[in-house]
């Protein structure tokens, strides 16, 4: 398939760089992108009259293509040809999408396929991921609220973020109500209820940057945070708390890492 992207025809003399200004509808070119055998047979029909470009050559090495720049010709037949059709290069830095830095992830792991089990075996419990991003709240205040409800029932996790007065809390309501409805609709979940809170925990989001202004002359610079939201519901009873470590504990686990390290430059 031919791809065409209209440019400004150029006087002889001019760099490719600085087209000139158009003058008329005469003095609209285009490049296109044709295979070998395409350009050959547009030629001998004499349907434009190609000139290799070779300011786009780095662009389409290695393609099966090459970029060719096509005689100026009149809008009204210009615009009945077949290559009006734009075609964006892969190697063009031209993107339209919302945002560039948001990772997808934390959804993706929805789509984990476990390979089959084994007679006998226990039933493996769903997992559900869900998430909310750019939320307009503080990440270490979101923290707090997921950390509340972390290990939590869902239904026991709905009540407490229930009679939180946080702005947050609400939030991470809702998110857990979208939740529950995924675990019944995409995830065989058979109660609603049979759920705990596996995984709870926020993360910073796009901030963005604006200047604040001061008197005589001075400014300073305000940041409008955002956060994201992540949550992993699985199937079952929520598993028993772990009962918090003595010290005594803590000093031989410390003792552990310290034989663990790796002495470099050693045998």
């Amino acid at each position: 398939m031919a791809g065409a992207v209209p440019i400004r025809s150029q006087e002889p003399g001019v760099s490719s760089r600085s087209p000139t200004k158009l003058q008329g509808p005469k003095d609209l070119g285009c490049l296109v992108l044709l295979s070998q055998a395409t350009a050959e047979s547009w030629i001998k029909s004499g349907a434009a009259r190609l000139e290799p470009a070779l300011i786009w050559d780095a662009g389409t090495a290695g393609s099966g293509f090459t970029c060719y720049a096509t005689a100026p010709v009149p809008v009204d037949i210009f615009n009945s040809m077949i290559f009006m059709f734009i075609w964006v290069l892969p190697q063009s830095y031209i993107h339209t999408s919302a945002s560039l830095d948001i990772s997808r992830r934390w959804e993706k792991k929805n789509k984990i396929v476990y390979p089959p089990q084994l007679p006998g075996e226990p039933r493996r419990p769903a997992e559900i991921y869900h998430c909310r991003r750019q939320i307009k709240y503080s990440k270490d205040k979101m923290w707090y609220l997921a950390k509340l409800i972390r290990g939590m029932s869902i239904d026991q996790a709905l009540a407490q973020l229930e009679f939180s007065d946080k702005k947050g809390a609400q939030i991470i309501k809702e998110v857990l109500l979208e939740a529950q409805d995924m675990a019944v609709r995409d995830h065989n979940v058979e109660f609603r209820s049979n759920l705990y809170i596996a995984e709870s925990t926020s993360g910073r989001g796009q901030c963005l940057k604006r200047i604040r202004y001061h008197g005589r002359g001075r400014f300073g610079i305000m940041e409008k945070v955002y956060c994201h939201y992540f949550v992993k519901l699985m199937e079952g009873p929520p598993p028993p708390r772990e009962p918090p470590k003595t010290a005594l504990a803590h000093a031989r686990d410390y003792i552990q890492e310290l034989r663990n390290r790796t002495i470099i430059h050693t045998l």
